[in-house]
């Protein structure tokens, strides 16, 4: 890409109107195309369920909940969210490389077309991109805090607004800079050795300096912490207020600062229901020129960031169409070329699982949250093993995730038919009949699940071994409910997952591109939608299955309970499984035909 010159003289205000009305085409051009959408069916209901969600999640009047008007008042809750806060900044550096820089700085080809002949130089560019970055966050920012919550009269509500956009604009641009700083220069060197091992120091000084404030009161932490959750939280705000931890929260500190003056996120509609008082509003001014300053701070960092890491980051618009295109005319099989070995000779069928168990193992995002949840559950484990009260927290928390694991799973695996019929033509050449190729795809993916699942559930039983009452079982009862609750979740798995697939072979309008990301009010009525129907239809599909294991476990229980123990469990657990494969068969070999009569479209031909 080749940089344009510093503007000046008579021809200065050209690249200003140039980049306003690049800026109103493109808003203007967005609209237009959002509305057009809502004339296909699909995108209005979606639109429509999206836009019910947001309004009964974020806006519907609710009432106060006493916990969150005890939060209001806890003189803790402001350290203690600036410890958590701390934890963004250490991930973002410590993760090195991130996609922040591609998101914020990329150019679309309009962009390029227009802005990189005009007569502005690239640290211009780069300060048009960071502040319509920032117009988008205080758009969102007042649109979701004052505008849908009906506080536009009141000054609390205005002043909450700027403390989240504060508090939202200051941890993006942090973020934008530990990706350009961490990331690889243009000609593909790496970053220079400060930049690879100053922020771990940064990072070690902070959390040493917190560790040693906390490391003397471990003890009382201890004895609050089984006193319950505000008892421990208000001895860990004391400790946290206490230098030099203080010294080391300062700047997340400074930063939740005004946002915490309101009342912090259990304030009401309208930000502090008494910002009009006089003390009211002093205490969120006097906490205001610190956040701004870091705001200031950090706009400065990353726009006199090093030349050669800015030229990469400008670039990011062309690497991305690149890796998109590549994406587009891979084979789904080209990424299996090296890693685990497959025989030579055996069932195309296995063939089409290994491909889709190596693509759901080489998900970069993926292996990332996994390494970062296995990380966390050790140091958890470890805790655990120490207190009973954080063995119980740890129950809930595992207990949680697998609950997630459960419903929403078959929208987080999609290494099947979603992910594989953007390469009809590929799958049309494999020698495999309609019916076995979609039960290998579905396969794949329930494969991929339940190793998930049977990961969270190992770790909740781990959790639960440290607990004062083990869920109220012994040791072996918990492992004998565990072995049959794994031996349940592949049936469960694959009537959500058959589902998902056929309505990705039937509408596949409804069904997201591999890659494409998840945004947006239409996206978010679209998986409602789509997760209404998985529940419905796998309802039905596993009635039968799930009365014939009830009426098995009822029988055992009337005969055999005293004699079988928990083992009264498993049985069940292998006829539902059982009972949910005879059923989902005829529906599988059924979409065997739909794909088989399913032709590519023309540009893919």
């Amino acid at each position: 890409m080749t940089g344009g010159v510093d503007g000046g003289g008579a021809g200065a205000g050209a690249p200003l109107r140039a980049v306003a009305y690049l800026t109103a085409a493109s808003l203007k051009n967005r609209v237009v195309v959002q509305l057009r959408r809502l004339r296909s069916p699909r995108a209005l209901v979606a639109g429509a369920a999206g836009a019910a969600y947001m309004w009964w999640f974020l806006f519907r009047p609710a009432a106060r909940p006493a916990a969150g008007a005890l939060l209001s008042g806890a003189g803790w809750a402001l350290p203690v969210a600036a410890l958590v806060v701390l934890g963004l900044p250490a991930f973002w550096w410590l993760a090195r490389g991130g996609t922040a820089a591609s998101a914020v700085l990329a150019f679309t080809p309009a962009e390029e077309h227009l802005l990189f002949p005009a007569p502005v130089s690239r640290r211009g560019l780069v300060h048009w991109k960071l502040w319509r970055a920032q117009l988008a966050v205080l758009f969102n920012t007042v649109l979701f805090t004052v505008l849908l919550r009906g506080g536009a009269g009141h000054a609390g509500a205005w002043a909450r607004a700027l403390a989240v956009w504060l508090l939202l604009s200051t941890l993006q641009l942090h973020r934008l800079a530990a990706a350009l700083v961490t990331a690889p220069a243009g000609d593909g060197a790496a970053p220079a050795r400060a930049a690879r091992w100053a922020p771990a120091l940064v990072l070690a000084a902070l959390g040493g300096a917190v560790a040693f404030t906390l490391a003397p009161r471990a003890g009382a932490l201890a004895a609050a912490w089984d006193a319950g959750p505000f008892v421990f939280g208000t001895a860990l705000g004391a400790a946290l207020d206490r230098t030099p931890a203080r010294w080391a929260l300062w700047p997340t500190r400074a930063l939740l600062g005004p946002f915490f003056a309101l009342g912090g996120p259990s304030a009401g509609a309208y930000g502090a229901a008494a910002f009009g008082a006089g003390a009211a509003r002093r205490a969120w001014a006097a906490t205001l020129p610190a956040a701004v300053l870091l705001v200031v701070a950090h706009y400065a960092w990353v726009v006199r960031v090093d030349a050669r890491i800015t030229e990469a980051a400008l670039d990011a618009g062309a690497a991305r169409r690149r890796a998109r295109a590549r994406a587009r005319t891979r084979a789904p099989g080209a990424a299996a070329r090296r890693a685990i070995p497959l025989a030579p000779g055996g069932a195309p069928a296995v063939a089409l699982v290994w491909k889709n168990w190596l693509a759901f193992t080489r998900a970069t995002a993926l292996v990332r949250i996994l390494t970062v949840l296995g990380v966390a559950a050790a140091g958890t484990l470890v805790l655990a093993a120490r207190s009973p009260r954080f063995a119980e927290l740890a129950t809930l928390v595992a207990a949680t995730w697998g609950a997630l694991l459960v419903a929403a799973g078959p929208l987080w695996v999609r290494y099947d038919l979603r992910h594989d019929l953007p390469h009809l033509p590929f799958l049309k050449a494999v020698p495999l009949a309609g019916r076995t190729l979609v039960a290998a795809e579905i396969g794949a993916s329930v494969l991929a699940l339940t190793a998930v699942q049977v990961a969270a559930l190992l770790f909740l039983l781990a959790a639960a071994a440290g607990s004062r009452d083990g869920l109220g079982l012994t040791v072996g009862e918990r492992l004998v409910y565990a072995l049959a609750l794994a031996l349940a979740l592949p049936g469960l798995n694959a009537a959500t997952l058959t589902v998902q697939n056929g309505m990705a072979l039937l509408f596949p309008a409804w069904t997201r591109a591999p890659g494409a990301a998840a945004r947006g009010i239409e996206a978010t009525g679209q998986n409602l939608v789509g997760s209404a129907l998985t529940l419905a239809t796998s309802a039905v599909l596993l009635a039968v299955p799930a009365g014939v294991a009830v009426g098995i476990a009822w029988a055992l229980q009337r005969t055999s309970a005293a004699r079988l123990g928990p083992w009264i469990a498993v049985p069940p657990a292998v006829l539902f499984t059982l009972g949910a494969v005879a059923v989902l068969w005829p529906v599988v070999r059924w979409l065997g035909r739909v794909f088989d009569r399913t032709d590519p479209p023309e540009s893919a031909a």
